[in-house]
């Protein structure tokens, strides 16, 4: 989810175009729809089953994230959560399932909010818990403002020339004694590599300055923030974007690297996941902020 350049003012420039997200929303929509068919099991689902399968396939990132990060911080039953930039909608899905949240989402790109509906349709959550607009828009404030125990995103601040900006716009729709969980790709270590190496044109989408721990805790500060965690999580990830071109050297050298990538996710599987965590390996950053507290008299 982004913001559109034509209207940045006050920091909100970002530097995907809005054009980007449809199309990749709408590769998500095909993507989805083919989905809902039946599907013979995969090579390795009958090779190894179909839970195993699943292990292998999981990049430690993901476990790290949901069985690690998030549930030390969700410190109250059936909380009620937002998600800034929600397509395709899994990670709702996930809040619903692992914490009986109630779930909402923004999403700004027509398709996105096509594909974040269709996947509540399937996981029966009401489609109206999906809001599509500007994350920025003023209306949002009316009914939102302050109204969430859990307000996070993924993969979304790191497209804004002022990542701050974006940052703080999270602040504006967590409650009282609520939490802020944000994470980023870190572009600078082994999967930085891998995405230069199958698929280069994204590098300049993503604001390079912020991908630290240091630079990221910095943004929230710059937002009146008050930092709970910033650290790095998961390891390596060496096939996290395909190349665009289905033929040729890069997409060769992907599926080589998709083949790499399921013995590191065992590895990962198995427990050795935060003993590697690094700016080097580690694919992503999460941060974790509440709202500062104002001193009484």
């Amino acid at each position: 989810m982004t913001q559109d350049p034509d209207s940045a003012q006050g920091g909100r420039a970002v530097l995907a175009e809005r054009k980007h997200w449809e199309d990749v929303n709408f590769i998500d929509t095909g993507m989805a729809l083919d989905a809902d068919s039946p599907t013979r099991p995969s090579r390795l689902e009958r090779l190894l089953g179909t839970e195993m399968a699943r292990v292998v396939r999981t990049r430690s990132a993901e476990s790290a994230f949901w069985q690690r990060i998030v549930p030390k911080w969700i410190n109250k039953r059936d909380p009620t959560v937002l998600e800034l930039g929600s397509a395709p909608g899994g990670n709702l899905v996930e809040f619903r399932n692992r914490f009986n949240a109630t779930v909402t989402g923004i999403e700004y790109s027509d398709s996105g909010a096509e594909l974040n509906r269709r996947k509540f349709e399937q996981e029966r959550i009401p489609k109206t818990s999906v809001i599509h607009a500007d994350m920025f828009d003023p209306k949002l404030d009316g009914e939102f403002a302050a109204r969430f125990d859990v307000v996070f995103s993924r993969g979304l601040v790191e497209h804004f020339r002022k990542p701050s900006v974006a940052i703080s716009r999270h602040a504006d729709f967590v409650a009282p004694g609520g939490v802020i969980i944000i994470t980023i790709p870190n572009l600078h270590g082994v999967t930085g590599w891998s995405v230069r190496a199958t698929a280069p044109e994204l590098i300049p989408l993503h604001n390079l300055e912020i991908m630290s721990t240091r630079a990221l805790a910095a943004c929230a500060s710059e937002a009146m923030l008050d930092v709970q965690f910033c650290g790095y999580f998961g390891m390596m990830d060496v096939a996290s974007c395909p190349p665009q071109d289905s033929s040729g050297v890069r997409h060769f050298l992907y599926r080589m690297m998709k083949l790499a990538q399921l013995p590191i996710n065992v590895i990962g599987a198995i427990g050795f996941e935060q003993l590697l965590n690094s700016s080097v390996t580690s694919p992503q950053i999460a941060l974790v902020c509440t709202k500062q507290q104002r001193a009484t008299r």
